[in-house]
């Protein structure tokens, strides 16, 4: 994060300490979904989503696919 720290906009930066702040149950996992993110940001959707891709890209958070035991897919973690 230090690397790219002055890369992000205050809305990535926002998300980046959103999401740290929900992993202290289980370091390093969040379970948000990208609207109550938007909702608690008050940013839309959208911008909740590609901040996410950008941050992956960057490799400041790593989003990993989850299914549910009925093989529907489920929220990322």
């Amino acid at each position: 994060m230090a690397t790219h720290y002055y890369d992000l906009t205050e809305s990535e930066l926002a998300l980046v300490f959103k999401l740290a702040s929900h992993s202290l149950e289980y370091p390093g996992v969040c379970h948000l979904k990208a609207s109550t993110i938007a909702a608690s940001l008050e940013i839309c959707t959208k911008t909740v989503y590609r901040s996410m891709k950008k941050l992956d890209e960057l490799g400041i958070i790593e989003k990993v696919p989850n299914t549910k035991l009925n093989g529907i897919r489920g929220a990322s973690i």
